[in-house]
């Protein structure tokens, strides 16, 4: 009698890949850890989120330079100062393979970009009320 494989037991080890190059790359970094079980498994919501970023993106996506790239933003990584009365925010890997978040990260939106000269970033000091006269 053969035995019949697993669904999804092709994708489970792709997605358990990914979770560990994630943990390889973006966890030293700053960006959240996945908990990992004593037995060393992980959690079926992050093999489930790994499986569906696989099927998004095809075969061919080079995960480990998105990982390195993501590793570099300051605001990602939770490096950034946040506004007044916000937390910082440090993103997670479901976060980051989230497809709109995707897109919006490798446009370029959660990157440290230089300083325009003659142009502040601080909320406070673009607030014409705070300027003595």
């Amino acid at each position: 009698m053969k035995l019949k494989p697993r669904p999804h037991a092709k994708t489970q080890g792709k997605a358990i890949a990914l979770l560990k190059l994630y943990m390889e790359i973006c966890a030293p970094a700053g960006l959240r850890k996945i908990r990992v079980t004593k037995n060393g498994g992980m959690s079926k919501t992050m093999i489930d989120a790994a499986r569906i970023a696989i099927a998004n993106n095809g075969a061919d996506f080079d995960w480990r330079d998105y990982f390195a790239y993501c590793a570099k933003s300051d605001f990602l990584c939770g490096r950034s100062n946040p506004a007044p009365g916000r937390k910082r925010f440090v993103a997670t890997f479901a976060w980051i393979v989230g497809k709109q978040n995707k897109a919006k990260i490798e446009s370029g939106n959660f990157h440290n970009e230089p300083q325009k000269a003659g142009r502040s970033t601080s909320v406070w000091d673009n607030n014409p009320n705070n300027f003595a006269e």
